[in-house]
């Protein structure tokens, strides 16, 4: 019987689908993302937001091969934190394309634009004549887009706030811990990996010095609502996926490699983690602003509980490069250091390495960073230093982690401390930041107001820049005709749930569709 090719591509589906279930069955107890985006991993930004937000420019060096002598070098920009680094994402706005620090500690998107006189050199700025979107528009000030919302505010101290820069337009300002960014607000079209979105965000017309550090051009805060009255309140990215059934479980992911990572929306890619995932509680504050974690009163360096004055509640935030502590925690820190360790070059000298980031008389416009000539075997003889979250989560930093590579402008290399202080306010006493996170995979489960952590090495699936059916396979990659994702191969050997295949029957089933 000859049959219509049609309908014999129908009978070669159904068997396909049977082979599918039968052996290819894979089980998830967390949800598949619907995005899945590489971040690329960079210096980090130089300032700060409401806490510090990156590694100084600037370096006071203790060289303990030359008598303890004190030296100041600016810090390489090119690469000198590179190993370090702050992970970002690219995305385009009106067609025009940025990389944007992911930020799980601030709630708005911002970009600098064409005008502003005190930006850096972040070759691109956006501009509305360029934008390739039809409905482009600076937001009115007259508009509803432009106020502050109470349900969304909280507190609002004027009801808006227009732009001194562009006539009748809507701005925006946010208060950063050595000035403030001003500008003006924009509605244009997002494109982010497969999200194609009308938003507004802010288009930054004036910041302070070295906000942000190349190749990163823009922030894109991933926390709550409320973190994004400027005070005119501007939905984040985050909401706006949300409100349009863009993102069907509330939450995301963040696997921060060693040389890269991946941002994951609405749910979890657990193929990248090297270990199971550890659960414990947010301690939302109300109304929510920050991923607030409890953080027991206590750390541990190598083996030894070491209880610290206020260090109860601290913040998860990946748009923060260091571990920061309150100066009456990290002063018994420093003690305990200088109890144990003395035999480490530099530390129990007069011009002691174990300093925060701190304003130098010699520089006092300027914050520094305590670094240090160690070299690898001296920084060894240092401590682990363990951070638990939730009672039941361990973070542990190395002596690499937390005695971080730095390069002045002639290339030398540093060892500078991960660890400072800053009075945060608002119950927050401490931030755990990327030198804690980083070769870990982090779940932010908004949805069950959890948190979730992993282990994870390098947090890069090739499998992942995959978007088509036969592209997919033929790389080796495992294919989910549920969802239309693409991942390691490593996927089949998990157990059971639908859609994932790899190998010849998915090969045909892909020419077939």
């Amino acid at each position: 019987m000859n049959l219509p090719c049609k309908t014999v591509n129908c009978f070669l589906l159904i068997f396909l689908v049977i082979c599918f279930e039968a052996f290819f069955k894979v089980s998830w107890a967390l949800p598949k993302p619907a995005l899945s985006s590489v971040l690329d991993k960079k210096a980090p930004p130089l300032k700060t937001t409401q806490f510090p937000r990156g590694v100084p420019s600037s370096m006071r060096v203790v060289d303990v091969y030359n008598n303890n002598r004190v030296s100041y070098h600016e810090t390489n920009l090119g690469g000198g934190v590179i190993e370090l680094g702050a992970y970002y994402s690219n995305l385009t706005l009106g067609g025009q394309e940025f990389s944007v620090l992911i930020d799980s500690g601030s709630s708005t998107l911002v970009v600098p634009m064409k005008g502003c006189v005190t930006c850096g050199d972040y070759g691109n700025f956006y501009s509305l004549e360029k934008s390739n979107y039809e409905g482009a528009h600076y937001v009115s000030c007259d508009s509803d887009a432009c106020q502050c919302v109470t349900s969304e505010c909280y507190f609002c101290p004027v009801s808006r706030y227009c732009s001194e820069n562009v006539t009748s337009a809507c701005g925006f300002y946010i208060q950063y811990g050595s000035g403030a960014i001003y500008g003006v607000e924009i509605e244009d079209l997002l494109q982010w990996d497969k999200y194609k979105v009308p938003v507004i965000f802010g288009g930054m017309l004036h910041e302070t010095p070295d906000f942000l550090q190349a190749p990163a051009n823009g922030i894109l805060g991933m926390a709550y609502p409320m973190l994004s009255c400027n005070p005119n309140y501007m939905p984040p990215i985050y909401s706006v996926l949300q409100q349009r059934d863009m993102v069907q479980h509330d939450m995301f992911a963040l696997c921060l490699g060693h040389r890269k990572g991946q941002i994951m929306v609405g749910g979890v890619n657990t193929d990248l983690a090297d270990g199971p995932i550890e659960w414990a509680p947010f301690d939302i504050s109300n109304p929510a602003t920050y991923y607030r974690v409890n953080l027991g009163g206590s750390i541990r360096i190598n083996e030894e509980v070491l209880s610290l004055p206020e260090f109860d509640v601290g913040i998860v935030d990946s748009g923060t490069t260091l571990f920061i502590v309150t100066p009456k925690a990290f002063d018994v820190i420093k003690y305990y250091f200088e109890s144990h360790f003395c035999h480490v070059k530099g530390l129990c000298s007069f011009y002691s390495w174990f300093q925060p980031n701190n304003v130098e008389i010699n520089y006092p416009s300027t914050i520094v960073s305590s670094c240090v000539t160690l070299t690898d075997e001296d920084v060894q003889q240092l401590p682990s230093i363990t951070v638990t979250i939730g009672g039941k989560i361990d973070l542990t930093m190395t002596p690499d982690d937390y005695m971080y590579r730095a390069y002045d402008s002639q290339g030398n290399v540093y060892r500078c401390l991960g660890i400072s202080t800053s009075e945060q306010g608002g119950g927050i006493q401490a931030i755990v930041g990327d030198v804690l996170l980083q070769k870990h995979l982090i779940v932010f489960d908004r949805e069950n107001r959890q948190i979730g952590i992993a282990p994870a090495h390098d947090c890069f699936d090739s499998c992942s820049e995959h978007h088509s059916c036969s592209s997919c396979i033929r790389n080796g990659c495992a294919y989910n005709f549920e969802t239309g994702s693409c991942a390691s191969s490593r996927v089949l050997e998990k157990d059971s749930s639908a859609g994932w295949c790899a190998g010849f029957p998915c090969e045909v089933a892909c020419d077939v569709l």
